[in-house]
């Protein structure tokens, strides 16, 4: 877990992002990225977690995934805060591998509600110029 908390808000969206590798343990191995959610007297909601796609288990990964604080506040009632989170030595079905270690560089939450929605105008404004150049033709 990183030691940051952040304040979970509706309308915002935030991205977990860490960079690992695998450094020993059974072929295969994973582990789960998200956020631990906890209320307003710290005490622990639940957990928000996605497997990564690891196509290389030896090297380092790259790991982004966004969630709403829309998603996180309705499906995880009394949640305030959030921190980044890994769990690791997991399958991909959620069975449980003993002694796998990772090296982590990076584990980081933030809020990209502002960079997103410039993306999603962005790409809206490139499929608009597309429809129009395409009806003049």
């Amino acid at each position: 877990m990183s030691r940051g908390w952040r304040k979970i808000e509706a309308g915002r969206t935030y991205r977990f992002t860490s960079i690992t590798k695998v450094v020993s343990g059974a072929p295969g191995n994973q582990f789960r990225n998200g956020f631990s959610l906890y209320s307003e007297d710290a005490s622990p909601v639940g957990f928000w977690f996605e497997f990564p796609t690891r196509p290389d288990p030896t090297g380092w990964i790259t790991d982004r995934r966004d969630v709403t604080g829309d998603f996180l506040l309705a499906n995880f009632p009394g949640s305030v805060y959030l921190r980044p989170v890994l769990h690791s030595g997991m399958l991909g079905d959620g069975t449980d591998l003993p002694g796998v270690t990772f090296a982590v560089s990076v584990l980081r939450s933030e809020d990209v509600t502002d960079s997103a929605a410039a993306g999603a105008s962005a790409e809206a404004a490139a499929t608009s110029a597309s429809s129009a150049s395409a009806s003049e033709t």
